[in-house]
């Protein structure tokens, strides 16, 4: 598969920044609206309509020592620097619901996501693969406790949108898992209790989700920002589950809170999505509710207690043969030892 991506929403301002900062830092010259241009190795074709605001990168060409995943994730680095910050919209959160009931801790698949970060290249400071999308949908999750099968749905919506075209399922589609995989019954408001991130995922494995298939899902550790951030840089996003404190509810830009507020799980467990990080600002976004909740990544390495990797098939399809070839073997091992 060709490497390469295409950003909307690109002003001619960004992109004269970008072109300004690949030659600064890079030695590659964007002359022009489009082209070809290359330096110590590593060669890379653009094309920026100003009119419909896109621009498309294609990697040509890199070194041998150096993965073409790594130089990818350097150039959507570099767009990723010279976009304007995404604007969060106000949200109500006395007009949403949670939903994350329970954890369950799976060993083997935190081995196996052990195993896999060891596979990948050392993450970029900065990724953003919400390619400017500030609108994901609230699937449901103002009125039900769906949040473990929203996040599912917002998993997806990244996978998709930065390998063909978005995926966003219905809320139809989301109430059904919620049904399925939670016990929800329509009209029993005693059976919107929330659901099990493991669980639900174990579902979607064996069914698939929105007419994808979901190749399946390893664990990292919640404290390990190195492999919270490769598995973002890599496979798109970590859909987690964190004990929210009642801080939250009161703060545009979530942060950790030192006061009673902020103990975690004053507010309750919730299912969120992070396709998102700039380690220079020390910032994690999350997708939540259906928008970009601003955080910083001290708020995470307090309240996020489980992390989970959601393989997409669209997804791992973009890498090189051979490692498509060593995560799928780490995968049917994962399921033989379950």
């Amino acid at each position: 598969m060709a490497n390469t991506q295409t950003w909307t929403g690109i002003s001619r301002t960004t992109f004269e920044a970008i072109a300004a900062k690949a030659a600064s830092e890079s030695g590659l010259a964007f002359t022009g609206f489009a082209g070809a241009t290359g330096k110590n190795g590593f060669g890379v074709g653009w094309q920026y309509d100003p009119i419909a605001q896109t621009l498309t990168l294609t990697l040509l060409k890199h070194p041998f020592l150096v993965p073409a995943g790594m130089a990818m994730a350097k150039l959507q680095q570099l767009v990723a620097s010279c976009q304007p910050a995404a604007v969060t919209p106000p949200l109500d959160f006395h007009n949403v619901k949670l939903g994350r009931r329970s954890v369950t801790h799976l060993p083997q698949k935190k081995l196996m996501g052990h195993t896999l970060m060891g596979l990948l290249p050392p993450p970029p400071r900065i990724c953003d693969n919400r390619r400017g999308l500030t609108q994901w949908g609230m699937m449901g999750n103002d009125v039900l406790g769906d949040c473990t099968c929203a996040g599912v749905a917002h998993s997806l919506q990244v996978a998709t949108l930065n390998t063909n075209v978005e995926s966003s399922a219905p809320d139809a589609v989301v109430e059904a898992a919620y049904q399925k995989y939670c016990g929800y019954v329509p009209g029993d408001p005693a059976s919107d209790q929330g659901g099990d991130e493991s669980v639900v995922l174990a579902g979607i494995e064996t069914d698939g989700f929105n007419g994808h298939r979901l190749l399946g899902t390893v664990t990292v550790d919640p404290h390990n920002l190195d492999h919270m951030t490769q598995a973002i840089a890599s496979f798109g996003s970590i859909y987690i589950g964190a004990e929210l404190p009642l801080s939250a509810r009161s703060q545009h830009v979530w942060d950790a809170d030192a006061t009673a507020a902020g103990q975690p799980g004053t507010w309750g467990g919730h299912c969120i999505v992070s396709a998102a990080y700039d380690l220079e600002a020390g910032k994690m976004p999350w997708i939540t509710w259906g928008v970009n909740q601003d955080a910083t990544i001290a708020w995470a390495l307090k309240y996020v207690d489980e992390v989970h990797v959601l393989l997409w098939d669209s997804w791992v399809a973009k890498f090189p043969g051979d490692t498509q070839e060593q995560i799928l073997d780490l995968l049917q091992g994962l399921n033989e030892a379950a």
